[in-house]
């Protein structure tokens, strides 16, 4: 195996491409899904109760609202349900506006660095290369808490997050020490907890320290990707 270049990676990315390294991306994939079997089962016992899709109550002071509020049916669905580590252990579901292929993309490298590091290739790691997205885009990642069954229907379908984690890629100028990324958090009360750059005192410890340390992927991981729906066209 590679150690030097190995060791070079940031923990956080260690972490996420342990799973990778041991059971092949295959079975990571399905290991990944297990937090969608746990809202599935939840959703079939006794506890868990019909709810209804409610619109997420954005602030009036959020980025590109009027086509933030329409994210669940106009952008594209990367992820099924996979529980995050680095956002808390909360179930994780990924939207993006566009650049869905380019997300792709990305997450074929992140597998194919963790191949090569495991096998010794280094003619396979000069070959990695990670894409940078375009300003405009917009990643949305929906968070649930995985033990209510509160935030599920009856057929195991995550409805109504608690929070929405953002990130916008401003226009060039904006932050770039950071990539031009813009982060916002929202609760599901409408509270805007974060928004800024990485670099400001509040985003910082929620966003911009774990961000920083994949500075060569854009700042934006790619641990999981299923594209389970297609954007719509209007």
């Amino acid at each position: 195996m590679n150690l030097v270049r190995l060791l070079s990676l940031p923990v956080s990315v260690l972490l996420s491409g342990l799973v990778l390294l041991l059971v092949g991306p295959g079975l990571a994939a399905a290991e990944g899904n297990d937090a969608e079997k746990q809202m599935m089962a939840l959703a079939s016992s006794k506890k868990s109760t019909k709810v209804k899709e409610k619109p997420f109550p954005f602030p009036a002071d959020t980025p590109s609202l009027k086509q933030m509020k329409e994210y669940r049916k106009t952008y594209t669905r990367l992820t099924a349900l996979q529980k995050s580590a680095l956002h808390w252990n909360f179930g994780i579901v990924t939207y993006i506006n566009k650049g869905e292929d380019r997300f792709q993309h990305n997450y074929n490298m992140y597998v194919k660095e963790f191949e090569a590091l495991d096998e010794d290739d280094d003619e396979a790691l000069e070959e990695i290369e990670f894409k940078p997205y375009d300003v405009g885009t917009i990643i949305v990642k929906e968070q649930y808490p995985l033990e209510s069954e509160h935030h599920i229907d009856i057929e195991g379908v995550p409805l109504n997050p608690s929070a929405l984690s953002i990130m916008i890629k401003e226009k060039k100028g904006y932050d770039p020490e950071n990539g031009d990324w813009r982060y916002l958090q929202i609760t599901s009360s409408g509270t805007m907890v974060a928004n800024g750059k990485a670099s400001d005192p509040v985003v910082k410890p929620l966003c911009g320290e774990c961000h920083i340390n994949v500075k060569d992927r854009d700042y934006v991981y790619h641990t999981f990707f299923t594209k389970v729906m297609t954007k719509k066209k209007n």
